[in-house]
């Protein structure tokens, strides 16, 4: 079952969750079963059926549609403040989204409350666009002082889409990160579970469980979970940075993390010494700078050499 468009989840019981749904290539929509992450069976209706169920249920809990705003909220809008992050939904309408759906989604949901992720989410993809249009229009400017005709040769043929899985090379590194305590299990499951009541979709549920099971046999691990600077909504925003450097399964210009993938990027995010590895990341940037600056430093110097031997020939 291929699923062109998810609208979001009408129950959530745990491991078993029902969403509302539109399959490819179908008219209409579905109410399609979920166990463990798995499509276990739908029930697809008709445009009229949906109506006729709507008009059912609107009379049975006594509803009545608001009043229309003077300014409709656009569909790629709505997924972007409703659907969890970790939906392939969200990731599709991330991917999609223009400055100004952003923009107005970030104004959503700044009125609300818990969607820090979200907004994290939003504003990192304003940052992709911004940079984008920056390298669209130099390469604008350069391609117009070269004076470059595009010709049949120099088109590049579009590839097929295909389904590209993360490999190791994209994999964030990280420091191995030793925590001195003897945090118990019982405190790390407390703090798992609070952390739970933010992020309940499904595939969290699945991460946060397979961290509980590790911290039963890993002390080393529950320390460093346990660190105040570690949070499960931190592992959100690095695992959203590891796939937008790549780390991800991907479909044309869409990506998305398999549930155990995510799971494996939460253990390394907790064992990660992160603040040793933004001092190495400073260092090399620095490093890099330095380089920079005593290159153009040695130009200029034999720039100027240049200029005095052409200076004394026509002497």
């Amino acid at each position: 079952m291929k699923i062109a468009k998810s609208y979001g989840i009408v129950a959530d019981h745990g491991s078993k969750v029902l969403k509302l749904e539109k399959e490819k290539d179908t008219q209409g929509i579905s109410l399609v079963s979920y166990k463990d992450g798995m499509g276990v069976g739908s029930m697809q209706f008709s445009k009229a059926e949906a109506k006729a169920l709507k008009e059912l249920i609107a009379a049975e809990i006594g509803y009545k549609e608001p009043e229309k705003k003077n300014e409709e909220v656009p569909e790629i809008v709505q997924s972007l403040v409703s659907l969890p992050t970790s939906d392939c939904g969200y990731a599709s309408a991330l991917c999609n989204a223009t400055r100004e759906d952003l923009e107005k989604a970030i104004e959503i949901m700044q009125k609300g409350g818990r969607n820090a992720t979200r907004i994290k989410a939003c504003e990192n993809a304003i940052k992709r666009i911004d940079n984008g249009r920056i390298t669209e229009t130099k390469e604008k400017v350069e391609g117009t002082k070269e004076n470059k005709a595009e010709t049949k040769e120099n088109k590049v043929e579009e590839k097929p889409k295909i389904v590209e899985f993360p490999s190791e090379d994209k994999k964030p590194k990280i420091i191995k990160l030793v925590t001195e305590g003897d945090r118990t299990y019982g405190e790390c499951v407390v703090k798992l579970q609070k952390e739970a009541e933010q992020f309940k979709d499904s595939d969290s549920e699945y991460v946060i469980a397979g961290l509980i099971e590790l911290c039963k046999v890993d002390p080393d691990f529950r320390n460093n979970l346990m660190r105040e600077d570690k949070s499960y909504g931190g592992f959100m925003e690095y695992m959203f940075k590891a796939a937008q450097n790549g780390y991800c399964v991907k479909y044309g210009n869409v990506g998305w993390l398999d549930r155990d993938t995510a799971l494996g990027l939460a253990i390394d995010y907790y064992n990660h010494d992160s603040e040793k590895a933004e001092a190495e990341e400073k260092k090399k940037r620095e490093e890099e700078a330095l380089r920079r600056k005593i290159a153009e430093e040695a130009k200029k110097k034999n720039g100027k050499k240049t200029n005095r031997k052409k200076k004394s020939r026509t002497a």
